[in-house]
């Protein structure tokens, strides 16, 4: 009993130890690519509704921006 309890930690240590695996790169998300005005915005050229702003995504501008949604702010 006490080999099968050394062993369980012995194991259970070596995998708490072990790195995390990197995550896979993050996909563009379908949809947000596109222009970027209130009457056309998006890959579906929608027509953000009232009170509704089209906003870059998932940054407002610059190389992170992978395209424009509809926000409610």
């Amino acid at each position: 009993m006490r080999f099968t309890v050394l062993a369980a930690i012995f194991f259970t240590t070596l995998a708490a130890a072990a790195p995390a695996a990197e995550p896979a790169a993050e996909p563009v998300p379908q949809g947000y690519t596109g222009p970027c005005s209130k009457s056309n915005c998006g890959a579906s050229g929608k027509v953000c509704g009232a009170g509704q702003l089209c906003v870059g995504f998932p940054v407002l501008s610059g190389p992170g921006r992978k395209g424009c949604t509809c926000s409610t702010g």
